[in-house]
């Protein structure tokens, strides 16, 4: 049985080991990149040597988080998952490893750790806060510009329905630490590459809106992204698309990837639960926001996917 601890306990762990490794989850977004460098620059202010890992590139996007990462030597003898719900979302490179620690805040995770602290608070980097607080760490710009793009990137600009009262009070005091808000929501949600306008063009041209106009679905070929030029990292919150449309409550993104494997994302309105979709399918997350993996075709994982979708809306009648 997989051990659950505290972030106090958490704080008292790693005050007491060494040569810390760091893993983000696949396909990278602000919340796992700011967990693992805020904590990373955390750990080096009280004497740890550490580094951070991840089975895929970080986007270009990110760089002002990076910057100041110390480049150290080691074999890592304790490793730490942060913003990461299973062992498979460790990612190919990372596949068979086993975290001595995972600090996460998704309702879904599976406890795959050898300890595990799971507090579903709006971003995991609410959860790195308050542990940087407890190792007694005075937080400064780089620290603070990490969290605040974990934050910021988790509640979709403060606007979703995770946002609570401690994630504007978390965020008050990043700001006072130095945190660059204004640049950073400038990067994150008013910037978009050519590569991102083509594909938002397809995608807008292609969506399909099914279950009496409650449910709709975007499908991504590998093929579309390969013509436009546009990374993965590029589609990074294009999952919140067909949720905006008027009157859907269930929005989902399918996107083919380079060796024709599936990823789907979900995303939902109040009353439904996305992650209760997606566990269908082997995958999770949170209620708002989920996702899951096929191995089959983009058309076939599609028709399964609408296909739970429509079952999960059946009743509703509001």
């Amino acid at each position: 049985m997989n051990n659950v601890v505290t972030l106090k306990d958490c704080a008292e762990i790693l005050k007491n080991r060494d040569n810390i490794l760091i893993l983000c989850h696949r396909s990278p977004d602000g919340d796992t990149i700011g967990s693992a460098f805020a904590l990373l620059y955390a750990l080096q202010k009280i004497g740890k040597k550490c580094m951070v890992d991840c089975s895929d590139t970080f986007a270009k996007k990110y760089s002002y988080i990076l910057k100041s990462a110390k480049h150290q030597q080691f074999t890592p003898e304790f490793i730490v998952a942060v913003d990461v719900a299973a062992q498979d979302m460790l990612g190919e490179k990372f596949k068979d490893t086993v975290p001595d620690l995972v600090i996460d805040h998704h309702i879904s995770n599976t406890n795959y750790g050898k300890q595990n602290c799971v507090i579903d608070n709006g971003a995991n980097c609410e959860n790195v806060y308050e542990l940087i607080k407890l190792l007694d760490v005075e937080i400064d710009r780089d620290i603070a510009n990490a969290l605040y793009t974990g934050v910021a990137t988790d509640t979709g600009c403060f606007k979703f329905s995770n946002t609570t009262a401690n994630s504007h009070i978390i965020v008050a005091d990043l700001i006072k630490h130095g945190a660059d808000f204004n640049d950073i929501n400038r990067v994150m949600f008013d910037t978009k590459s050519h590569g991102r306008l083509q594909i938002e063009q397809y995608v807008y041209s292609n969506v399909t809106i099914f279950a009496k106009s409650r449910a709709a679905i975007i499908d991504i070929p590998f093929s579309v992204c390969e013509k436009a030029k546009a990374t993965p990292e590029e589609l990074d919150g294009i999952t919140g698309l067909p949720r905006q449309i008027e009157g859907v409550l269930i929005g989902i993104t399918v996107r083919e990837q380079k060796d024709g494997s599936i990823r789907a994302s979900v995303r939902t309105h109040s009353p439904f639960d996305a992650s209760l979709l997606c566990q269908k399918f082997g995958g999770g997350g949170h209620i708002r926001a989920a996702g899951c993996s096929f191995k089959c075709s983009i058309t076939e994982a599609r028709k399964q996917l609408i296909s739970a979708a429509e079952e999960m809306l059946k009743d509703y009648n509001e």
